[in-house]
This record gives C-alpha cells, structure tokens and sequence, in this order.
C-alpha cells in the first residue's frame, strides 16, 4: 500500500503524471481486487462444501 502512495505522491511532487504508471497502478489495483474476491469465492464454497459434509454425517 505504501508503494502505491509513494507513487503517487512521487508523480505530484514532480508534477508530471506518466500515463503508463499510472495505468501499471490501475492494471495492478484491479489485478488485485479480482484476485481477492477470486480467492473469498473458493473458500466460500469450501467452506460450504464441508458444513454439507458435516451435515450429511450428523444425519447419520
């Protein structure tokens, strides 16, 4: 996080924005925010895969 706030602070205090960091940062940003959100979906359905299991066992 401090990375990207360097960055950024670093493009303001030379006042000039270079386009391709700044698309590098929004690439990455979003690479990023799918991945997590990628990541919550498959533990979800782990997560509820094995409350099915173990309910299947307690009905047993």
């Amino acid at each position: 996080m401090s990375g990207i706030v360097g960055t950024i602070f670093g493009i303001s205090q030379n006042k000039i924005i270079d386009n391709e960091i700044v698309n590098i940062l929004l690439v990455v940003g979003t690479a990023g925010v799918v991945g997590i959100s990628v990541l919550i979906r498959v533990e979800e359905k782990k997560r509820n895969k094995f409350i099915d299991e173990l309910e299947k066992t307690q009905k047993d």
